[in-house]
């Protein structure tokens, strides 16, 4: 009897440190708050998250999104909420776009991942060549993930998101390449 109710006590507690926020609970905290933040429904609607953890020490939960407009990550629109040990919301803070869909350019990238790794590569004095050949792959989560141990013995990730600017959201690629010879990863 001992053992089970030590095995009950431990399965709790272990179970209460790796709690995790579904999404609907996450938009629906996201939401109470997207009026101070000018934020419409649309725009808190669909987002990654990117990590999320319980501290043990005082049962703080941390929870951190990305937001995604057109089934496309927006870049650095990283926001942060931090929930009590009893679900309340301690803060909250917004990096989202608002009324991001309408600032968007475009859901179709105009140029290629061969295009984007080549001026990645021209930026960097890399030859991504031999790696570009390959990268006729198709894109799975608007990303791609090349490997070619003659240009960098790490994968080289090609990744579509949509950009911030002061003209609105712009589609374009991130290249992330590791350069052995200069010990440098360029992204």
């Amino acid at each position: 009897m001992k053992k089970i109710t030590l095995f009950t006590i431990v399965f709790l507690a272990v179970s209460t440190v790796f709690a995790q926020y579904s999404e609907t609970t996450i938009r629906d905290l996201y939401a109470s708050q997207m009026q101070q933040f000018q934020l419409t429904q649309t725009d808190i609607s669909d987002f990654v998250i990117t990590d999320q953890y319980t501290d043990q020490h005082n049962g703080v939960t941390h929870i951190y999104l990305r937001q995604v407009v057109n089934g496309i990550e927006v870049f650095n629109a990283n926001s942060s909420m931090h929930l009590a040990k009893d679900g309340n919301l301690i803060s909250i803070q917004n990096a989202f776009v608002a009324n991001a869909v309408s600032k968007t350019n475009s859901t179709t990238p105009s140029v290629g991942v061969s295009a984007a790794m080549q001026s990645a590569g021209n930026e960097v004095s890399m030859n991504l060549q031999t790696a570009m050949s390959k990268s006729d792959v198709l894109m799975q989560s608007n990303q791609v993930v090349i490997m070619d141990a003659l240009v960098s013995p790490e994968p080289i990730k090609v990744k579509l998101h949509y950009l911030n600017t002061p003209g609105g959201l712009k589609l374009s690629y991130n290249v992330e390449v590791y350069n052995a010879q200069t010990n440098d990863w360029w992204n």
